[in-house]
């Protein structure tokens, strides 16, 4: 979430100052890996509202450190096109406000059920998921107006842009407009 290494480094030492501060208070051991998340998602928002600012590491540094086989890629083509999305990914999300941002990357990065990523946000199980269905659509609205293509098999409906709505284009029609 904070991008920087040596703030996200920083950062997990305070999440786990902070979580044995609050070991006597610690849930039973079935909901403690959504209580460290908590705790940790709340410490990087925190440090976001602190700096005001979101800064993305690229994806390449990642993938050459845990995937090497990504670094030279055997269709340069189908590398670019891989890249050139990813960038349309990062764009959206760096359009998410924190907490949208926070749910998806539990959800989608981490594998946490709804319930965990409710109890890390602070809402109920039918709360997170109402906040990554949400997040989901502003995710989907901020891509295709960034200039991504929805997803094949998409049917045509509102979506919800900031202050405006857009449409979203049936990805069987094969071209963009307002016509369902």
């Amino acid at each position: 979430m904070l991008a920087d290494e040596s703030e996200a480094e920083d950062t997990t030492v305070t999440v786990f100052e902070k979580a044995l501060r609050a070991w006597d208070r610690r849930p039973p051991p079935e909901e403690m890996r959504p209580w460290l998340f908590r705790i940790a998602t709340n410490t990087c928002l925190d440090q976001l509202r602190r700096r005001n600012r979101i800064q993305w590491r690229p994806w390449d540094a990642f993938a050459s450190i845990f995937h090497p086989s990504q670094v030279a890629p055997d269709d340069p083509e189908r590398e670019a096109i891989r890249q050139e999305g990813a960038e349309l990914i990062r764009s959206a999300l760096a359009r998410l406000s924190p907490r949208d941002r926070a749910a998806l990357i539990m959800r989608e990065c981490y594998g946490l059920s709804n319930e965990e990523v409710g109890k890390a946000l602070n809402t109920t199980r039918d709360g997170a998921k109402m906040a990554l269905f949400r997040a989901r659509e502003r995710l989907r609205a901020a891509y295709i107006q960034l200039g991504g293509e929805p997803p094949m098999g998409a049917k045509s409906r509102p979506v919800a842009t900031g202050r405006t709505v857009g449409v979203a284009v049936r990805a069987s029609d094969g071209a963009r407009g307002d016509s369902p």
